[in-house]
């Protein structure tokens, strides 16, 4: 039972810091982007006033899409950007990329979701949005279950956080991480203590790759790691 116990607070640590720090970087990098755009507007006292040629810059918030701006909106928020030093680049597919002087990167994509990316290029993180495309997620088949909460790609490894999927989801999943040969060294947790249940399933593939499905809490979270 103690053996129990401890497991429990790992999962739960293991399914929720990685998820608030995902977040948070996100949507940090997200938000400060455009209060820094609109503070600098409001400095400036930037706005466009002629009845041809006149919108809001208000960019407080991370739900408007600026792929969507109209040209006129898009010069505009190019020109605020640069006072804060940081570049914006409107691409063809419909997102929207931020350029900070450190070399990092944020960018919006075409559905509003988010990616983040450090100044050395070697991690991405993701909010919300589709299953990625590496060579970690191609090991293993897409999960057909839940709502993707975000990503986190390194070098080295690869986190996704989903939610809304049920025990019996991750379970079938956990035997389809199995036929595509994740199998080495398993090891299997499927119990409940305290009122809490439990699923976890932690095995490696004959390539070395290792894989951790934890899902506990309503949160479920997969790993896969390489050496």
């Amino acid at each position: 039972m103690k053996k129990f116990s401890t497991l429990i607070l790992a999962l739960i640590l293991i399914l929720v810091l990685p998820g608030c720090g995902l977040l948070g970087k996100v949507a940090s990098q997200a938000e400060s982007v455009v209060s820094e755009i609109a503070e600098s507007s409001e400095n400036t006292e930037t706005s466009v006033e002629s009845e041809e040629n006149s919108f809001d810059l208000n960019f407080e918030g991370t739900g408007t899409i600026y792929g969507n701006f109209t040209a006129s909106e898009k010069a505009a928020f190019e020109e605020q950007a640069a006072l804060s030093g940081i570049t914006v680049t409107f691409n063809a597919d419909g997102s929207t990329t931020f350029t900070y002087s450190d070399g990092s990167v944020t960018t919006q994509n075409a559905d509003g979701t988010w990616t983040y990316s450090d100044e050395s290029g070697t991690t991405t993180t993701q909010f919300g949005g589709e299953w990625p495309d590496n060579e970690f997620t191609r090991l293993v088949p897409k999960p057909d279950f839940g709502e993707l909460l975000g990503a986190v790609t390194a070098e080295d490894s690869f986190y996704v956080s989903f939610t809304d999927a049920d025990f019996d989801q991750v379970r079938a999943y956990i035997e389809d991480v199995k036929a595509a040969g994740f199998t080495v060294n398993p090891t299997t947790t499927d119990e409940t203590a305290f009122g809490i249940a439990v699923v976890s399933y932690t095995a490696w593939n004959a390539a070395g790759y290792k894989i951790e499905i934890n899902s506990a809490m309503g949160v479920n979270g997969i790993t896969i790691s390489k050496d």
